[in-house]
């Protein structure tokens, strides 16, 4: 049976120490996944898979964000607006409701420079 896959795709701690391992097998002369991640391992506590930070060495693999880039449904930008949107009513204490939610899905229906316009 398979061990469990210990990396969650939006894990930020994990996605720091996979750039941080990268980052030191680029500067070894002769690198070697194996010690690399074992001492991210030792070091953090952060389980990271052999072979997930030899395809990211190589270039195979993205982070998740990256690579799911283009099944977005928002441009970043509008992405943005409408996240920094949905805080400021939170803030306020005014869920979200259908009514709102539809009022944003045709505010962002506008094209990507009026979400950069708006951009803060």
């Amino acid at each position: 049976m398979c061990p469990k896959r210990v990396i969650t795709a939006n894990d930020t701690q994990v996605e720091k120490r996979l750039n941080e391992a990268v980052q030191l097998l680029k500067l070894m002369q002769k690198p070697n996944i194996a010690v690399v991640r074992k001492d991210i391992n030792e070091r953090y506590g952060v389980n990271i898979p052999y072979h997930t930070l030899r395809n990211r060495y190589h270039g195979i693999t993205w982070p998740y964000k990256k690579a799911h880039r283009s099944q977005q449904l928002l441009a970043p930008e509008a992405e943005r607006v409408l996240v920094d949107w949905i805080h400021f009513y939170s803030d306020t204490s005014h869920p979200a409701t259908t009514t709102t939610t539809t009022t944003t899905k045709t505010a962002t229906k506008r094209t990507s420079k009026w979400a950069t316009t708006h951009v803060l």
